[in-house]
């Protein structure tokens, strides 16, 4: 998260507040596009992780307040590149890391930026839930629709 000089932006109290607030009731959700209006697609590449900030463990899932500095490219090909530091939740251990390329956003004539993993099959966690939960009724189906000393399928 920058300013528009591409200075690192404090976090002022209400966004620490807002903050805490997602963390503590589950309000904490993988980012979009949609998100962050004005905002246009790009692709980052983890340049550093500055580590978390907070974190949050829901029983089902460990999520942390992570910032990295990133390495923004624009996907219409005609805006800058863009470095910046940006903050966003993740979950832990499914969360990207160093030299990872993920889903970005960016506002144009900024160094506003946003990482966006919101349908990624690895960091998107409620994602990876509803599908982990939809394989398992599967596989638990085909367990109670078997005959008898059938071998139990190997677990992913």
């Amino acid at each position: 998260m920058s300013d528009t000089e591409g200075q690192p932006r404090k976090q002022g109290i209400l966004g620490a507040l807002g903050d805490i607030a997602s963390a503590l009731t589950g309000g904490a959700t993988p980012e979009s596009l949609a998100d962050h209006p004005g905002m246009l697609p790009a692709t980052a590449t983890i340049v550093a992780d500055e580590g978390y900030g907070m974190a949050e463990n829901s029983q089902s899932v460990a999520l942390q307040r992570e910032t990295f500095i990133i390495d923004v490219h624009p996907d219409n090909g005609t805006d800058p590149a863009i470095r910046a530091e940006v903050q966003c939740w993740v979950s832990w251990p499914g969360r990207p890391t160093l030299g990872d390329t993920v889903p970005a956003g960016y506002r144009p004539g900024t160094n506003e930026v946003a990482i966006l993993l919101a349908g990624h099959p690895t960091w998107d966690w409620q994602l990876a839930a509803a599908t982990k939960q939809s394989d398992d009724a599967a596989t638990r189906e085909a367990l109670l629709n078997a005959p008898p000393d059938t071998p139990v399928p190997p677990s992913a």
